[in-house]
């Protein structure tokens, strides 16, 4: 069952400053863990994870419901990329799509730029997904043309979500 965001305050304090959060209360086995400890950890996926009674949760979701009063409807984007900065500033509601249009480049990218890739050996190719379409903006002489021209195209698609690295 999941937590109403009002009753969150008593199990958890969050400085949205930091993005820090402490317990709000001793628990734990004879009161182990002491009111103002450090909460959280981070899970394999880089995300922080705070435990309530006895679900975990994410951190990012239980900021934004401490801070707005109710659990987001839609996800939740790190505007900065870094899955554990969970700072008020770096939190905002996204859609899928504008999830994705905010991750990284693949460790797999071999170009050193998100969305151009190798078309043949002279060419390098420069694209972007949106809603599920890939979006060919065209074929380059150099790697570093091709993603200025898929940064200008993605900004076009993803406004403000759109990442370049």
């Amino acid at each position: 069952m999941t937590l109403l965001p009002s009753d969150l305050k008593q199990y958890v304090r969050y400085d949205p400053e930091t993005g820090i959060f402490t317990s709000a209360r001793d628990s734990g086995c004879k009161g182990q863990w002491k009111a103002g400890r450090r909460i959280g950890h981070v899970n394999k996926k880089g995300y922080l994870t705070i435990w309530i009674e006895p679900r975990g949760y994410f951190a990012h979701r239980v900021a934004w419901a401490l801070m707005t009063g109710e659990w987001p409807q839609e996800e939740l984007d790190h505007a900065n990329g870094i899955r554990d900065d969970n700072r008020w500033c770096n939190l905002r509601e996204a859609s899928h799509a504008q999830n994705m249009a905010n991750t990284r480049r693949s460790k797999a990218n071999k170009s050193g730029y998100k969305g151009v890739h190798r078309f043949d050996d002279n060419l390098w190719r420069a694209s972007v997904r949106f809603n599920g379409k890939r979006y060919d903006v065209g074929l380059f002489r150099c790697p570093t043309a091709a993603f200025f021209a898929r940064n200008a195209k993605a900004k076009e698609l993803h406004g403000e979500f759109a990442r370049s690295a």
